[in-house]
């Protein structure tokens, strides 16, 4: 049992073609929502000032095992592939170029712990000066290491996961992102 997004994720403008994979169109997706409040401030601060702090574990690993399955199949690797789609710290400068940021920006990978310590980092970035305002989140999409890596564990369950239950056999993957805009001051109450 695995939870896929089954929307339509967004289109990759041509500029950003190297890191288009479905980790980034799951990013974008959740970008897009927090897009005006990230263009308010990047008016107001400028786009130095923004940081971007992305927690991942898969980035685009997808695209990396489709293109060795390719490679085996064909002899050839597609030509759309691109290292990049699949190296983990590729995963923030993505964001920061889909927002033109041009703040400090880093990818987290932690295991489970990503998004968590994205967050903290963003933090002591905000806390030291260093940026006005960060954009934080995570994004993991379904690829088959991490399915093979939690079925070698024998960790999976069966069916849909039973948590905190003592008839609990395990856990559901799945895939998303989410993203936030953390600053300084506290957004005003509507």
């Amino acid at each position: 049992v695995v939870g896929r997004v089954r929307d339509a994720l967004p289109q990759l403008r041509p500029d950003l073609a190297e890191f288009d994979c479905r980790n980034n169109r799951l990013l974008a997706a959740a970008l897009d929502q927090i897009a005006p409040a990230v263009a308010a401030v990047r008016e107001s601060a400028g786009a130095h000032r923004i940081a971007v702090l992305i927690g991942t574990s898969t980035s685009g690993i997808t695209e990396g095992e489709d293109a060795i399955d390719s490679l085996h199949r064909s002899g050839q690797i597609p030509a759309t592939f691109h290292y990049r789609q699949q190296e983990i710290g590729m995963t923030a400068e993505f964001a920061a170029r889909y927002l033109d940021l041009t703040g400090p920006r880093y990818t987290i990978s932690t295991a489970c712990s990503s998004s968590a310590n994205a967050f903290c980092s963003a933090h002591r970035l905000l806390d030291s000066g260093r940026c006005d305002a960060a954009v934080v989140g995570g994004a993991d999409s379904l690829c088959r290491l991490t399915l093979n890596g939690f079925d070698a564990l024998e960790s999976l369950s069966p069916e849909l996961c039973n948590p905190f239950s003592a008839n609990r056999r395990g856990l559901n993957i799945g895939e998303s992102a989410c993203v936030f805009l953390m600053t300084r001051t506290p957004a005003p109450v509507r």
